[in-house]
């Protein structure tokens, strides 16, 4: 087995499902290693691949060093992480080690079969993470809203402000975005007609758009969602809240 096969499963035990994940790669062909959380240990199987599952127990919280670690081994080497866990072992874990420099997590319990299609999408170059920062388009006419959320966003993401759908419109035929969160409603035009001039237009078309509302009813989110956007957030977001959704949406989850 060459690097290019070799998957290191991170752990702080061999426990039935480390065994499990390890038998199902060779199985499909690849070279499964169990790894403990030891740095050192870690340190002498580095260079040994290019992909890590980590899967988490409830004592991620003792491993603050590995988490640094990790974070390090995909800047410096490229190398590309998988997370196993559960909600509260992987936000403990990414408070060190930030959601975008993570291939995917899986929440247990998870399904085996698409880890698998995962890591073989991975070995054939069709999938690996970007840790260039994501560039936002925020569309509301509130401007110091704007202002608020780019201040929230702007050590994370590169992000850009315009109180006009109107004049979005043009710039975003001459320039790529990785999202675009708009006001739902808005004077010269709405959410939902600029989305559907968005659809139409020539060229980047499909970049994906999330609804921002400030009407927290059912009637009012349903009638969002029937736009067919890409997600929607709540004006009343809180900071923190905002991130774990924009983290969790440039790894391949919904935004609701």
């Amino acid at each position: 087995m060459s690097k290019k096969d070799t998957v290191l499963i991170v752990s702080t035990q061999e426990n039935f499902f480390v065994n499990g994940i390890e038998f199902k790669l060779n199985s499909f062909g690849f070279n499964g290693i169990y790894v403990p959380c030891d740095f050192e240990t870690l340190m002498q199987y580095s260079d040994h691949a290019d992909l890590i599952i980590y899967y988490m127990d409830e004592h991620v919280y003792e491993h603050v060093k590995i988490h640094t670690l990790l974070k390090d081994m995909v800047m410096a080497s490229g190398k590309q992480i998988i997370l196993i866990g559960e909600r509260t072992e992987y936000e403990a874990v990414t408070r060190d080690l930030s959601e975008k420099y993570i291939l995917k997590w899986f929440e247990r319990p998870f399904d085996m079969l698409k880890l698998m299609n995962l890591v073989g999408a991975f070995f054939r170059g069709e999938t690996s993470i970007d840790i260039s920062q994501k560039h936002i388009l925020i569309i509301d006419d509130d401007v110091t809203y704007m202002e608020m959320i780019k201040n929230w966003l702007k050590d994370e993401y590169l992000v850009t402000l315009t109180p006009s759908a109107v004049k979005a419109l043009p710039y975003l035929q001459r320039k790529r975005m990785d999202l675009i969160i708009l006001d739902y409603e808005m004077p010269e035009m709405s959410g939902p007609e600029f989305l559907k001039q968005l659809h139409e237009a020539p060229v980047n078309n499909d970049i994906p758009v999330v609804f921002l509302t400030g009407h927290q009813d059912k009637e009012s989110v349903m009638n969002a969602l029937g736009q067919k956007p890409d997600g929607y957030l709540l004006k009343t977001i809180d900071n923190k809240t905002l991130h774990k959704k924009l983290g969790s949406y440039f790894l391949g989850n919904e935004i609701s």
